[in-house]
């Protein structure tokens, strides 16, 4: 996933928006829906992650979230999913 984001107010709460290179649709499989859920339950437990909506999309998902750590914590957010779907 692609993401361009700054984080400017460490406290703040952020809109985020991750796409798909390419914009390939994998996001209409459950189980690609199933990895984002469960990296943001994992990022939700080990990292801070206040997220207050989310919308999975076909090809992006959308974020209205917050963190400690916010960009560190959407690096692990990516990274996770995109290892796991590559694998699945």
């Amino acid at each position: 996933m692609r993401t361009r984001y700054k984080i400017i107010e460490k406290d703040g709460i952020y809109f985020v928006t991750s796409t798909i290179v390419e914009w390939m649709p994998i996001f209409t499989s459950q189980k690609y829906c199933d990895i984002i859920v469960e990296s943001i339950k994992y990022c939700k437990t080990h990292k801070g992650l206040k997220l207050y909506a989310f919308v999975i999309m076909d090809n992006h998902i959308h974020l209205l979230t917050e963190a400690p750590e916010l960009s560190a914590t959407l690096t692990s957010f990516k990274k996770f999913t995109a290892k796991e779907t590559l694998i699945s």
